[in-house]
């Protein structure tokens, strides 16, 4: 799971306040999110969709096979075979799909709870007596028309939700889950399914608060983690930047390829030990490049060096408001010159284009 590519979130090595980590953001040097926040966010979400079973896709129900008289009669006993067992896969997904349906609300509302924080409507999990409880109240279950219900939790339980052990112990999930589904609306619950459940309800639970930061080793808490210590090519070293101390050197073989990398390395490498001011100036620099690269004026001629200025106006030159403005007017992030456009609308080459309007002249 990435919290970084969304909603134009990206991640970085920052240092802030003299703690150097991985951060997420959305303009470089302006703001920075905090990551405990995002993954609550992300949490809150994936718990207000969670369910036990998974929702099942039905598909365009099959049609009875018509003879073909063009086909022999052994084709046509094979086509119709062909098409009776899809019929039956449609009935065993509708019956299924019938059944999660019907079960879900009483499911859920058995399974969590749900409270209002800040004007959001929070879904929590209910502790385990709490779901005894609600389990001994609730209405009984309807039955599974479409066969065995161990078949139906082994199609439809979700896929996190299905094991063989649980802690250093074996134990049968599916079959746990059929001893909860058979509880619901039982007004006498045995010792050994109290048992049975609570080992499910565990697994539940657990399942269910993978991606909150705040317990312990959970998915969530490892990836705020993850982001914080995040392998990237310029890792922090006390105050100052560089490169990871493992080398693969003698591996490496000679290649333009990997020439360019260690050019960008290099760059990369130099970049994080400037200061603000130096940042912002290679900012503006690359971004310049970046338009004569899109945006070649009508004199440039093929491997013609482009020269950049060393003192370049600030203020002309704001290397974030270009990309704003782009983002909210046009949804681009770089004017398109009349040129390539041309050139596309005309499947020709951009000098074709050049030449054509110099001729024009």
């Amino acid at each position: 799971m990435k919290l970084s590519k969304e909603k134009q979130i990206r991640s970085a090595v920052a240092n802030e306040e003299q703690n150097i980590g991985g951060v997420l953001y959305h303009v470089p040097g302006t703001d920075t999110i905090d990551l405990q926040d995002q993954m609550l966010i992300r949490d809150r979400d994936v718990k207000r969709l969670y369910n036990v079973f998974n929702q099942i896709q039905l598909g365009n129900k099959p049609k009875k096979w018509m003879n073909d008289e063009k086909l022999s009669p052994e084709e046509n006993e094979r086509r119709a075979q062909q098409k009776n067992i899809k019929m039956k896969n449609y009935k065993w997904r509708k019956a299924c799909s019938e059944y999660v349906k019907a079960s879900q609300k009483t499911i859920n509302y058995v399974l969590f709870s749900f409270c209002m924080e800040a004007n959001k409507k929070i879904r929590n999990m209910r502790e385990n007596e709490d779901i005894l409880k609600e389990m001994q109240d609730a209405t009984e279950l309807p039955k599974f028309s479409g066969g065995k219900l161990e078949d139906f939790v082994a199609y439809t339980l979700r896929k996190s939700l299905v094991v063989s052990k649980y802690g250093n112990q074996e134990f049968d999930s599916i079959a746990a889950m059929v001893v909860f589904l058979e509880c619901i609306g039982k007004s006498n619950i045995s010792d050994h399914e109290k048992e049975v459940v609570y080992k499910l309800l565990d697994l539940i639970r657990k399942d269910f608060s993978k991606l909150d930061p705040s317990v312990k080793d959970s998915q969530g808490a490892n990836i705020v983690r993850s982001v914080r210590n995040q392998n990237m090519i310029v890792q922090p070293q006390g105050d100052r930047f560089s490169f990871p101390q493992v080398s693969d050197e003698e591996k490496k073989t000679v290649t333009n390829k990997n020439v360019e990398k260690d050019g960008l390395n290099e760059f990369m490498l130099n970049y994080a030990n400037l200061d603000e001011e130096k940042r912002a100036e290679v900012l503006r620099k690359l971004r310049r490049i970046l338009d004569v690269y899109f945006s070649a004026p009508n004199h440039y001629e093929k491997d013609m060096d482009i020269t950049l200025s060393d003192n370049v106006n600030k203020e002309k030159f704001n290397v974030w408001k270009k990309h704003e403005c782009g983002k909210k007017e046009t949804g681009l992030f770089v004017d398109i010159p009349d040129v390539l456009v041309e050139a596309e609308a005309e499947s020709i080459k951009l000098d074709a284009v050049v030449e054509k309007r110099e001729r024009k002249r």
